[in-house]
């Protein structure tokens, strides 16, 4: 006598798998897109400390030039984010377009010290709100 699984139970099992992977397969995006967007907040919290140094050593409210572009190029990864958008008190990095999220993360701060971090939607799609963030501020969920 033969032992094997017959055609009927491997449809099953692979019917299962499949309905596995569709439940699973969104969850774990939206928790790696949590992750990098925590890494973008990482990166503005690094470039308003950085301004705030730059103030205090210029004894100035401005940023140079040079200053931005150390930040943009050297200072920020932006392996998932466009380079971001800075001025004295106000950081803003927007997610690259071509990865499907569409949102913008906006810090500011006072004296140094990062006060809130916003989440944005650049188009009409909530993206905040699917990566649980939605428009309070982020430093409270932290």
């Amino acid at each position: 006598m033969k032992q094997g699984f017959t055609l009927i139970e491997l449809l099953i099992v692979v019917i299962i798998v499949g309905m596995l992977v569709t439940i699973a397969l969104p969850k774990y995006q939206r928790a790696l897109e949590r992750a990098r967007a925590l890494e973008g907040i990482n990166n503005i919290q690094y470039a308003v400390e950085f301004t705030q140094a730059k103030q205090i050593m210029n004894d100035s409210n401005t940023l140079t030039a040079n200053d931005t572009e150390l930040i943009k190029q050297d200072l920020i990864k932006v392996k998932y984010f466009d380079p971001p958008t800075i001025s004295m008190g106000t950081v803003t990095i927007t997610r690259k377009a071509d990865s499907g999220w569409h949102y913008s993360l906006t810090a500011t701060a006072e004296d140094g010290v990062l006060n809130s971090v916003t989440c944005s939607n650049t188009t009409q799609v909530d993206d905040c709100e699917a990566l649980g963030f939605g428009n309070s501020n982020l430093m409270d969920q932290q």
